[in-house]
């Protein structure tokens, strides 16, 4: 859906055949010592336990079409018959993405998209209420930065030993002191389990995809901590201040938000 809402067009194609035309194709391949090798362990497998596959593939298409990405089941007994459906359908779908894209063009061009300053934009009524007073001597600052240092460092151990991956995210105004947050939290960590991650401005590269994509592929493996220095809250931050995004990309963009560290979180990664 988050790829859908971002424009991207999603074809979803399953081609389908039954046990017997599949045992057919396969002892065609197996017959030739020139295609015998197309046919794997794998693929023997599951032609063994092709009804229990059959069950599976079923649930997987009822569960995961919709109307954003449908899923196209291709009859695929004769090949002629599943290339035309196949080219089709894809020739089907992009005809009509291109006309509706045309439509919503001509729409955009026409539609004027109030918003608010900046100072209406943002209420911070959680933030005024945080207590900026708050301080701690220089001994004590020593004496508990020493202790909770030492437990990282037996906590770090203890991650890699169960694989869990830990997402540690900063956000702060600037000079707010993200930077020796960060530099105090690594200090007593093997480099080798984790990773700083500074986020700047998109390149040429990331704005071609969604703006999620540039974080997923920084996502630890288990066991490993990634630590962001400023993070995807961007979106909803600086990059809608300075007109990075539209208004639609951005108020979308917190649920998109929720239901990435939703994913991570059930996946086992700490957030």
């Amino acid at each position: 859906r988050q790829l859908v809402d971002d424009g991207t067009v999603i074809i979803k194609i399953f081609l389908h055949i039954s046990k017997k035309e599949q045992g057919k194709r396969f002892d065609s391949l197996l017959a030739s010592k020139d295609t015998a090798w197309k046919v794997t362990k794998e693929d023997q497998y599951c032609h063994k336990h092709f009804n229990r596959f059959l069950t599976l593939a079923d649930e997987m298409l009822e569960r995961t079409t919709s109307a954003a990405a449908p899923w196209t089941i291709v009859e695929a007994k004769q090949k002629e018959f599943a290339v035309i459906k196949v080219l089709s359908t894809v020739v089907g779908v992009l005809s009509t993405v291109c006309n509706e894209r045309r439509q919503e063009n001509i729409q955009k061009e026409n539609k004027v998209v109030f918003q608010p300053p900046y100072e209406e934009m943002i209420k911070t009524s959680v933030l005024n209420q945080v207590d900026l007073s708050l301080k701690i001597s220089s001994e004590e600052y020593k004496e508990r930065l020493k202790k909770v240092q030492k437990r990282l460092q037996d906590l770090q151990n203890q991650l890699y030993e169960k694989r869990i991956p830990v997402v540690i995210a900063f956000e702060g105004w600037d000079a707010a002191g993200k930077g020796g947050a960060i530099k105090r939290l690594t200090e007593p960590l093997d480099p080798r389990g984790y990773q700083v991650n500074p986020t700047s401005a998109p390149n040429d590269v990331e704005k071609e995809h969604h703006y999620l994509w540039r974080f997923w592929n920084t996502i630890p493996k288990g066991g490993h901590i990634a630590i962001y220095d400023r993070t995807w809250y961007g979106r909803v931050m600086v990059e809608r201040i300075e007109g990075f995004c539209t208004v639609e990309e951005w108020s979308r963009a917190y649920a998109e938000i929720n239901e990435m560290e939703e994913h991570l979180y059930d996946e086992g990664t700490i957030v």
